[in-house]
């Protein structure tokens, strides 16, 4: 696969290149700086430095993250994601996830709702790319919903297969923008100041089909729900 930058034709192999050593090398640098000066080393802060500090180094926490996912996407188009499947727990993976993810739902002052109806727990998956699906889902829903809001993450299996979706309220979200939830675009996005989260749900959309699953979204009455749905082990069926 080819890229075309500033009239150049640029291979997806040069682009992970200059992701895993241009860019990720100086970030981790910058976070372990900003790390250093946080705990002191370099003289003792005032409230006023070490907001901002505390700012400038949760940015590029989020740029870090962002960063390692479009390598990994880039990674997953190239074809140079190695997985290791074996059987997975997927219910007490999703709980996993949820308790993870505790600190940034308390910063919007948010409650996760998981509802269960399984009777087969077991997938054969990458439990760590699994595990960055899950995630990726439950942080998206994070961004999306406004404070003080529930958003219920609903663990279901049917005869052969498992979904996980998040359902929460959202206002003015059209079928349009839905349709297009797990895509790389960001239109219509900033409308509800996620802008850089499209990423997540891309990522999981590419993990997922290896996985042998598919993805979903749809409206019902307020509320949207999206997630993905994949194969219980054969054993279980």
């Amino acid at each position: 696969m080819q890229y075309v930058c500033e009239n150049e034709s640029v291979s997806m192999q040069k682009i992970i290149q200059i992701l895993t050593h241009d860019i990720k090398t100086p970030i981790i640098a910058q976070m372990r700086s900003l790390e250093l000066v946080l705990e002191g080393v370099f003289g003792v802060l005032n409230k006023e430095q070490s907001e901002i500090i505390m700012q400038t180094y949760e940015s590029s926490k989020f740029l870090y993250k962002m960063m390692c996912e479009l390598l990994m996407c880039c990674k997953y188009e190239n074809g140079e994601v190695e997985n290791i499947f074996q059987k997975l727990n997927f219910c007490a993976l999703v709980r996993k996830c949820i308790v993870e993810k505790s600190s940034d739902t308390s910063k919007k002052r948010l409650s996760i709702k998981f509802i269960s109806r399984v009777k087969s727990q077991t997938v054969y998956a990458d439990k760590k790319t699994m595990k960055i699906a899950v995630k990726n889902l439950i942080y998206d829903a994070i961004c999306r919903v406004k404070k003080n809001s529930e958003i219920n993450v609903i663990l279901q299996d049917s005869e052969k297969e498992l979904s996980l979706c998040v359902n929460y309220e959202c206002e003015n979200m059209s079928e349009e923008i839905l349709e297009q939830i797990f895509e790389k675009s960001v239109a219509g996005v900033a409308k509800y100041n996620t802008i850089g989260t499209d990423l997540n749900l891309s990522l999981c959309k590419e993990i997922v089909k290896v996985h042998r699953g598919h993805v979903f979204s749809s409206l019902e009455g307020g509320n949207i729900n999206y997630g993905f749905i994949v194969p219980l082990c054969k054993e279980n069926f």
